[in-house]
């Protein structure tokens, strides 16, 4: 498997981290746990994808970002004060994922400084994503942000052959991802379609032309 944040750490320790992990199964759409939870564990994902989703100001679910095999989840336990989750996570396909208890995480922080260093750059990671996606917001216009949200999620689905890639989400996932309407992404992916960088059909975009994709999104 992808051992995600594990990988670089000398075997002996990723035993020791491994040994104490739990491991679950998801049932498609089946929810992990809700934002708002208590964040008692730290999840890998071991097989599968799923989906982060928060809670707008209205009232409705937005989805926010997209995990796969090797992610972390619940990596905000790491961070003192920050108890509560920050988003649902659901599973969009049957899943799997390796769990530890947040007591387990302390243990193995203080037993083994490559643990603690892994950690501390999931985090830093995390933190340099959400920046990234701010400074966009703020400063990209809305059709670039979707075309870069699509070339994120490219690596979740490739086959890892020279097949074209196929993204299986809903227009209103990655309008929400992009921080958008739905009609304005729609409009995005029309006019990328068109340049024949993308090809779209229900609840799936297909990636023709990475290069011209990522001159349009850039």
């Amino acid at each position: 498997m992808d051992w995600g944040f594990l990988g670089g750490l000398p075997e002996d320790e990723r035993r020791a981290v491994h040994s104490r992990m739990v491991r679950r199964r998801f049932r498609r759409r089946e929810i992990v746990f809700h934002e708002g939870d208590l964040g008692d564990r730290l999840y890998l994902v071991a097989k599968g994808r799923l989906l982060a989703r928060v809670l707008t100001t209205e009232g409705e679910e937005s989805a926010l970002a997209l995990h796969g095999v090797g992610d972390v989840l619940g990596e905000l336990i790491l961070l003192s004060g920050n108890d509560r989750r920050s988003a649902t996570i659901v599973a969009l396909e049957p899943s799997e994922l390796l769990s530890l208890s947040a007591a387990d995480v302390a243990e193995l922080r203080a037993a083994y400084p490559s643990v603690d260093e892994a950690l501390d750059r999931v985090v830093a990671e995390r933190m340099g994503v959400l920046l990234g996606l701010l400074q966009e917001a703020r400063y990209l216009p809305a059709d670039k942000r979707v075309l870069r949200r699509i070339m994120s999620l490219e690596p979740y689905f490739s086959s890892g052959t020279d097949l074209p890639t196929e993204i299986r989400i809903t227009q209103e996932d990655l309008a929400a991802m992009a921080g958008t309407t739905r009609p304005t992404a729609n409009r995005a992916l029309q006019r990328a379609e068109q340049s024949g960088a993308i090809s779209i059909a229900r609840r799936r975009i297909t990636i023709v032309d990475p290069d011209l994709l990522a001159k349009l999104a850039g």
